[in-house]
């Protein structure tokens, strides 16, 4: 599923190493986390184009508007069905109804990382709000986005499962969970990152999209 290349990309040298670090560390930092989702999207960007290195620490600013962005999607694509389940649950008793606003939530957390894949491919944010758009690039490559996603929430789950056996083992100490939780989410976060962004790569044209940038530059130079 990717999952050992993209530790591969994220280990692979000192230089590397030390990125993947370093963006860990920014991650526990509240509003310079951030940051560090911005430098996420951009790996991702780089999977998405058929890049299997490392971005560069660019601008902060740059980085942080692109990390804002990528949050927007998932807050876009997921406020809607969260009130409404939520208002389900607080004004009816229907288990149906209920089971029914879970599956929708669901449906569109599924379509989110695709539209994060589109925004740092192409950097087309206003085109990445489109859901329709979203889930007929996940259509032919359904079965790996499928995998991965399942994977990620499982990554995810475990993550937790570490984090409640860390502080049951130590005791409460001031911020560790949330310490330990803001690394292993954003470790998570930027693992699957690149794995969403190298599914996307394999969406047919997207590799002769690529090409052709990296023909018409050529050709401007």
């Amino acid at each position: 599923m990717g999952i050992g290349k993209a530790w591969g990309i994220l280990f692979g040298s000192g230089d590397s190493t030390k990125k993947t670090l370093k963006a860990m560390l920014f991650s526990i930092i509240p509003i310079i986390n951030v940051i560090s989702h911005g430098y996420a999207v951009e790996l991702m960007g780089n999977a998405a184009r058929g890049k299997e290195e490392m971005p560069a620490w660019g601008s902060g600013w740059d980085l942080f508007v692109k990390g804002f962005s990528a949050s927007m999607l998932y807050f876009a694509y997921l406020v809607i069905p969260f009130f409404l389940r939520m208002a389900i649950n607080l004004f009816t008793e229907s288990d149906l109804l209920s089971f029914l606003a879970y599956l929708l939530y669901l449906v569109f957390l599924f379509s989110v990382p695709m539209s994060v894949a589109f925004y740092s491919a192409t950097d087309k944010w206003g085109e990445a709000f489109s859901f329709s758009s979203s889930m007929s690039r996940i259509k032919p490559v359904f079965k790996k986005y499928l995998g991965a996603f399942v994977l990620n929430t499982i990554f995810l789950l475990i993550a937790e499962i570490i984090v409640e056996v860390i502080i049951l083992t130590v005791g409460r100490v001031p911020l560790l969970r949330w310490t330990l939780t803001s690394l292993l989410n954003f470790f998570v976060l930027i693992t699957f990152y690149y794995v969403y962004g190298s599914i996307y790569y394999l969406i047919p044209g997207n590799q002769n999209s690529e090409a052709d940038t990296a023909d018409t530059a050529a050709t401007a130079g």
